[in-house]
């Protein structure tokens, strides 16, 4: 399974959390696209060799944001058919793959990662505020480091994407992120391709 972005490999860490098992023993595989310079050539051969048991799951502007990488029109000019991205190319999110979690699971996470000091508390106001535009997840994390930068010292620590993503899968409960439609949606196709 291919996918986007470092905060998504930190929730499929937790697969076998939501599915009791271990997904490398049934064979699965994950492999993160980021920063893989040759993932064109990567996509080349799973799309010959393994395209039935092969999903991306992509943040869903991926559909609009031709800056990006992998794109459905970049996946078609390497063979990839309609029918591929139709069943085993999962969109998540509005924007991205951050939009699915609910803002009282982030405040959770903040709370517990990344408390304000004294009494004061991240409230899901203050998150779903900052849905409004822009990158959620790059929001977030501003508003954080900002919080870090304005009141905690120069020894805070801040959080990056990836942590964040491991952060938000620790803190989510197994109802949680199983009823999660993309997440629901990706664990149905990996117990299809494992059958």
């Amino acid at each position: 399974m291919g996918y986007r972005a470092s905060i998504n490999y930190s929730i499929f860490g937790t697969l076998p959390k939501i599915v009791s098992r271990s997904i490398s023993e049934d064979g699965v595989v994950l492999i993160n696209l980021e920063g893989n310079a040759s993932w064109e050539s990567f996509l080349k051969l799973l799309n010959r060799n393994k395209s039935k048991a092969t999903i991306l799951f992509l943040d869903r502007d991926t559909q609009s944001d031709r800056s990006r990488k992998i794109t459905p029109d970049k996946l078609r000019q390497i063979n990839f058919d309609d029918d591929f991205l139709r069943n085993n190319v999962i969109l998540a999110g509005k924007k991205e793959f951050e939009d699915l979690f609910s803002d009282e699971l982030i405040c959770r996470c903040l709370n517990t990662y990344w408390p304000k000091n004294g009494e004061d508390i991240w409230m899901k106001e203050e998150i779903s505020d900052l849905r409004n535009s822009g990158k959620f997840s790059d929001r977030i994390l501003k508003k954080v480091r900002t919080y870090i930068n304005n009141n905690c010292g120069r020894d805070a620590r801040r959080p990056g994407k990836p942590e964040l993503g491991k952060r938000i899968a620790e803190i989510a409960t197994n109802d949680e992120l199983a009823c999660i439609g993309e997440i629901e949606l990706l664990i149905k196709k990996i117990n299809n391709i494992i059958k």
